[in-house]
């Protein structure tokens, strides 16, 4: 054991006394069994410029692709042909992203393909984006698929709604608290900000924010609040921001 052999060599050195090793080492392995070790191997946003110029390519790539004028399903080739490009760059260069372009890139084929079938519902449009993101997510577990997968959720329950969401925005600070309470489950499974759970919550929170933060508003606002007609609108919004 090298640990060992070390200790050995500094009680030759006369650092420490023989009858010492064998405490010291023990001490040692018990501290190194009591560090948490990370497996996992986040990532990154950015590792080098590099990143920025495959996203940019991608995006020039998916540019191209939408010049072809493709029909009806075949716009499944892109599809299998960027899925195959995130198992390289994202599954293995572990890259942030061009992993988030990729994945823009596919729910974008994805829209294409389905959207020109007509019998498909928003519902469905949206409801297929977010088995997509999902799917990315699990395959990947790249937290930022998480913010189309929630995206495509709270636009599910708005249209299932409704126009009464419309007289009733303090709906929209609800669904944002859902996501703000998804969001703190994520964090608190990673308080130590050591995998991509903490990253994950990111996304959401960036979405629950303006959810809560305009349903409240323009609840108070548009509201039939007595005690808010005295005041004027511009000073409300000042106050609650």
């Amino acid at each position: 054991m090298i640990l060992k052999q070390k200790l050995q060599q500094a009680a030759d050195k006369g650092i420490i006394q023989n009858t010492q090793i064998e405490p010291l080492l023990d001490f040692l392995l018990d501290e190194n069994s009591k560090t948490p070790t990370n497996q996992e191997e986040p990532l990154k946003f950015i590792r080098s410029f590099g990143d920025v110029f495959i996203a940019f390519g991608i995006g020039i790539l998916v540019f191209a692709i939408n010049q072809l004028g493709l029909s009806h399903y075949e716009y499944l080739l892109p599809i299998i042909g960027f899925t195959l490009i995130a198992e390289w760059l994202v599954r293995v260069r572990k890259l942030a992203l061009p992993g988030m372009v990729i994945l823009v890139s596919i729910l974008f084929f994805v829209y294409r393909a389905i959207n020109i079938d007509s019998e498909l519902s928003s519902i469905g449009t949206f409801g297929l984006i977010a088995v997509t993101s999902l799917v990315f997510y699990i395959r990947y577990k790249m937290p930022f698929s998480l913010l189309p997968l929630a995206g495509a959720l709270i636009a599910i329950a708005t249209i299932t709604i409704g126009e009464t969401i419309l007289f009733n925005p303090i709906i929209f600070s609800a669904l944002g608290l859902s996501l703000f309470s998804i969001a703190m489950l994520f964090d608190s499974q990673d308080t130590k900000r050591q995998t991509h759970l903490s990253d994950s919550a990111f996304w959401l929170h960036l979405l629950a924010s303006p959810l809560i933060v305009h349903g409240a508003m323009m609840s108070m606002l548009l509201g039939d609040h007595t005690w808010l007609l005295a005041i004027d609108k511009e000073i409300i919004i000042v106050i609650f921001f």
